[in-house]
C-alpha cells in the first residue's frame, strides 16, 4: 500500500513550504509529488527544494474537476511501477474543492493500492478571517480536512490566534490543529493523529451553536431509536449527491435494525463510508454531525426522520 496525502489550502497559505518540510521528514523514503497548478505554468515545482524521487505536474486546470482523468492516469501508472514510491504527496491548487479529490482516493478501485492518510490544510493566520468571508473554497477546504495548520503565526497576536482557533473549531470540530511559523510542525505527532482511527463526538457540538460570518455551520443529530439500514444509506447517498455544495461532511455512529449492528458513518465530498463497529455499551444512542453551508436542524431532521425505526411497545 502506498501512503497518499493531500496538501491543500487557499492561495498563499504556505503549502509548498510545508511540503518541503514534510519531504525532509521523509527523506529516507521514496517519494512522489503531484503538483497541480491552475495556470499553464507550474511555478511551485521550482520552489520544492527537498529531495524527491519523482514529480508530476498537472497544469491548466484543477484536479478536483477538469483534471480528474489525468490524476487517475497518473495513479494508474504508479500502480504498474516495479519500484513503487512509499509516499505520494498531492499539492492542490489554492482554489481546489478538496472533497472531490478525497472521494476519488477513497473509491473502491483505488483502495487496494493506496492508503489515504488524510488531507492537511494550511491557512494564512493573517488573512484567514477575511478569506472565510470572501471565498467559498477556503471554508470547504477546512471543513473536509483532517489536520489544520495555522501558519505564519508571526503576523498575528495571541488574542487573534485564539479567535482563529475557535473559528476553525466551528467549521471543523473533527480536525486536529497545529500552530506553525513557517510550515514546520511535529510531523510524527501529526502522523500519529492521522493513523488513529478512534472517533468521539466532540462534546461542545451537543449544544446549539450560533452561525458565524463565514456561513459554515454544524448540525448535531441524536436519537435513541435505531435506523433502517437501507433507508438511511439511501437517504444519505441521495442528499450528498444532490447537494454537494451545501453538505460538506458527515461523521458519527448509528444503531441499525440489522442484528442491532452499530456503524461508523463518514463522508467527504460525495463519498460515504459505512463501517461496522463493536457496540461496547447497550442502549448507546445514534449521533451524527453534519457540516455544511447554512445547514438547518429542521432540514437534517427531515432527511433522517423517514429512516428511523419506531421503538416497539413492550
Amino acid at each position: 500500500m502506498i501512503n497518499i496525502y493531500i496538501i491543500t489550502g487557499f492561495l498563499g497559505a504556505g503549502k509548498t513550504t510545508f511540503l518541503n518540510h514534510f519531504l525532509k521528514h521523509h527523506a529516507a523514503s521514496k517519494n512522489l509529488v503531484i503538483e497541480n497548478e491552475f495556470g499553464k505554468a507550474n511555478i511551485d515545482t521550482r520552489l520544492i527544494t527537498e529531495k524527491i524521487d519523482e514529480i508530476v505536474e498537472l497544469t491548466n486546470g484543477c484536479i478536483c474537476c477538469s483534471l480528474d482523468n489525468e490524476l487517475i492516469d497518473v495513479l494508474a501508472k504508479v500502480i504498474k511501477k516495479d519500484n513503487k514510491p512509499n509516499h505520494i504527496f498531492i499539492e492542490t491548487t489554492g482554489i481546489a474543492d478538496t472533497g472531490n479529490i478525497i472521494s476519488l482516493l477513497k473509491s473502491e478501485d483505488l483502495k487496494p493500492y493506496f492508503d489515504y492518510k488524510g488531507s492537511i490544510c494550511l491557512i494564512d493566520a493573517e488573512n484567514i478571517i477575511e478569506r472565510l468571508k470572501e471565498t467559498f473554497e477556503t471554508g470547504r477546504q477546512i471543513a473536509v480536512s483532517d489536520v489544520i495548520i495555522i501558519n505564519k503565526l508571526n503576523s498575528i497576536t495571541i488574542t487573534n490566534l485564539e479567535k482563529i482557533k475557535e473559528q476553525i473549531k466551528d467549521i471543523n470540530p473533527f480536525a486536529n490543529q497545529f500552530d506553525s511559523f513557517d510550515g514546520s510542525i511535529k510531523f510524527t505527532l501529526m502522523e500519529n493523529y492521522l493513523n488513529d482511527n478512534e472517533f468521539k463526538i466532540p462534546s461542545h457540538l451537543k449544544t446549539t451553536r450560533q452561525q458565524n460570518a463565514h456561513k459554515i455551520n454544524s448540525v448535531y443529530f441524536e436519537t435513541h431509536n435505531s435506523f433502517d439500514f437501507g433507508e438511511l444509506t439511501y437517504a444519505l447517498h441521495v442528499n450528498f449527491l444532490l447537494y454537494p455544495h451545501q453538505l460538506f461532511r458527515l461523521k458519527g455512529f448509528v444503531n441499525t435494525n440489522i442484528n442491532k449492528q452499530r456503524y461508523l458513518i463518514q463522508s467527504t465530498g460525495k463519498h460515504i463510508s459505512i463501517t461496522p463497529v463493536e457496540n461496547k455499551e447497550r442502549n448507546m444512542k445514534s449521533e451524527l454531525i453534519f457540516i455544511g453551508l447554512q445547514l438547518k436542524t429542521e432540514t437534517i431532521q427531515r432527511i433522517l426522520r423517514p429512516a428511523i425505526v419506531e421503538k416497539e411497545n413492550t
